[in-house]
């Protein structure tokens, strides 16, 4: 599955994926990563514990998700596209 990032958050972030895994780099402010599918449904997600954190996305159907990047009191979003 490639997953390829069209918001400025994703060079930010370094979000990259390979083998199925979605890592985010310089994640030291956030508390939270949550995938979501274009429906609103959240289908991955996981608490952030240091400077980089993975999601896995092997498994999930092709088509548009948002990867929401979550701090205390706000969030960023990326759309990616898994395929």
């Amino acid at each position: 599955s490639a997953v390829t990032g069209i918001e400025d958050v994703n060079a930010e972030f370094g979000i990259v994926q390979s083998n199925g895994t979605i890592t985010v780099k310089n994640t030291e402010n956030l508390t939270a990563l949550e995938l979501i599918s274009i429906d609103g449904s959240v289908v991955a997600s996981t608490t952030v514990n240091g400077s980089f954190t993975s999601l896995q996305t092997s498994g999930l159907a092709k088509g548009l998700y948002v990867l929401s990047l979550i701090e205390s009191s706000k969030s960023q979003s990326v759309k990616l596209f898994v395929d």
